[in-house]
């Protein structure tokens, strides 16, 4: 489940990202906290290479908000546990529908925030604000859309009305009556991504590095794997999940997702540094697929130029200690022409003795197809024969190259 989340936050917020691990002692929950630190070093680690490309990231500004009123959150529910559940249960069908949505408070809309959106959604609200309705029928006389689910009884002049609720509990997350309901509504607003999935059991957020797409597939329940959550949770409130979650996870360690690529792209699996092959499908576009973890999430690297090779573009035989040697890389495409974009990278270099100056190396980005690298060689630095390797790691090409240092 930690995985599930931590993969969320990368793909929709890249730039704000701290890892934690759970701390369960006080409640005994040992198992809990180590599987929770084991999930947090295995999203770590494969984040760790790419870290610099992920945190270039931007995310595309939403269209559509979901509103949360003061009224409603203070009022809905005596049991506290319940207050939110419309909120969360509405917020995944929507996601589930394709939509990327922002969620919207009441003071947001009071300060006129609404009018950055195309669409305000309104879920399972019997409470409102008196501000905050006449600030949305005002949205409405100028131009937007408010839709209310069938579940909502605050009438908003002027706005849309779905016909069902778009969830209303945990019990109507993924139910075939809700998803249809907001797909009614969503499908008027989406745009069809650069990459999207077929499966009912795959999100994908498709954010920006530059001019290209950076698309996250993440694992997700499917509708029956919703309900056998929900039974889980309701026979044993502390561990029903966990152990649900441990017996799918054994019974199908490894999934694999179906995408659908828009033309004109080619697309890489940034965990595995390969291309992802591709077919052609519907309407031009082409289809593949990826794998990954249960619960986990791959992210895929869009170019417009297909990755071919990687050559050593200026070198130096050798360099004196103390000075800096500056060398140059280039990615090509099979036109050999620079690769647009930036493309993840990692340099390392390793010593007359075969170990690694780790000192020297790191990650690193390609850009629009050039990479240089300037090594400082300290006057201690042992003299003799130096490899250097870079390592582009959307497709694994290499290229090496030796110098030697002198006193």
């Amino acid at each position: 489940f930690q995985r599930g989340v931590l993969y969320h936050i990368l793909s929709e917020a890249p730039q704000c990202v701290g890892f934690w691990s759970l701390d369960a002692r006080q409640d005994h929950l040992y198992q809990l906290e180590e599987e929770s630190y084991d999930a947090l070093r295995e999203v770590a680690t494969k984040v760790a290479p790419v870290a610099e490309f992920l945190q270039q990231a931007k995310v595309p500004r939403a269209r559509i908000a979901l509103l949360l009123d003061l009224a409603q959150l203070c009022f809905n529910a005596t049991d506290r546990h319940q207050t939110t559940e419309f909120m969360r249960t509405s917020l995944g069908n929507i996601q589930r529908a394709g939509a990327r949505v922002d969620l919207i408070a009441s003071e947001e809309v009071l300060r006129g925030d609404a009018a950055r959106y195309d669409l305000i959604i309104v879920c399972g609200h019997r409470g409102m604000m008196a501000g905050v309705k006449a600030a949305l029928e005002a949205y409405v006389k100028n131009g937007g859309t408010v839709v209310c689910d069938g579940a909502t009884t605050i009438p908003i002049e002027g706005a849309e009305r779905a016909d069902d609720a778009f969830g209303t509990n945990v019990g109507t997350y993924a139910a075939p009556k809700a998803m249809a309901a907001c797909q009614a509504v969503i499908s008027r607003y989406r745009t069809m991504e650069t990459v999207t999935s077929p499966t009912p059991d795959t999100l994908v957020h498709v954010n920006r590095v530059g001019d290209l797409p950076l698309a996250w597939v993440l694992d997700i329940e499917s509708p029956a794997e919703a309900r056998a959550l929900q039974a889980a949770q309701s026979k044993d409130w502390t561990y029903g999940v966990p152990n649900y979650l441990r017996e799918r996870e054994a019974a199908e360690p490894r999934v694999r997702k179906a995408i659908s690529v828009a033309p004109g792209y080619w697309a890489y699996d940034l965990w595995q540094s390969q291309e992802i092959a591709l077919r052609a499908g519907a309407g031009g576009r082409r289809d593949g697929d990826v794998p990954t973890a249960f619960y986990g999430a791959v992210p895929i690297a869009l170019y417009r130029d297909q990755i071919d090779a990687l050559r050593v573009l200026r070198k130096v035989s050798s360099v004196t200690c103390g000075d800096t040697l500056r060398l140059a890389f280039e990615l090509e495409s099979p036109r050999r022409t620079p690769v647009r974009g930036l493309v993840p990278a990692s340099v390392k270099v390793t010593g007359p003795d075969g170990s690694e100056a780790w000192e020297h190396g790191g990650n690193v980005l390609i850009e629009d197809g050039l990479l240089t690298v300037a090594l400082r060689i300290a006057r201690n630095d042992p003299p003799g024969a130096w490899r250097l390797t870079v390592r582009e790691l959307c497709s694994g090409r290499r290229a090496e190259t030796a110098f030697t240092v002198r006193k």
